[in-house]
């Protein structure tokens, strides 16, 4: 995956944010370590290129591979999301 379809899925989900919530401080952003490329949301680290957590679809087959990254990042930023709905103080 290129630099420049990962800003196009980031893009797209931080215009997603930013019409749901107005705020333009919460948003999705890639960085460039080295040679490897991080995603972060709120300062947490969802996806790096090094340790790709995502799962496979169609695995054991000729045409596996990873979930698509959009999707992950979705369930990814919501996950984050709903732990910090659960701080109380």
């Amino acid at each position: 995956m290129n630099i420049l379809e990962i800003k196009g899925i980031i893009g797209k989900l931080n215009e997603e944010i930013y019409e749901q919530m107005g705020e333009e401080q919460l948003y999705l952003e890639v960085r460039s370590i080295s040679i490897s490329m991080v995603i972060e949301f709120l300062g947490e680290q969802l996806w790096n290129e090094d340790d790709d957590f995502r799962g496979y679809i169609n695995e054991g087959t000729p045409e596996e591979d990873y979930e698509p990254l959009e999707g992950y990042l979705r369930k990814e930023v919501n996950k984050l999301i709903d732990s910090l709905k659960k701080i109380k103080l």
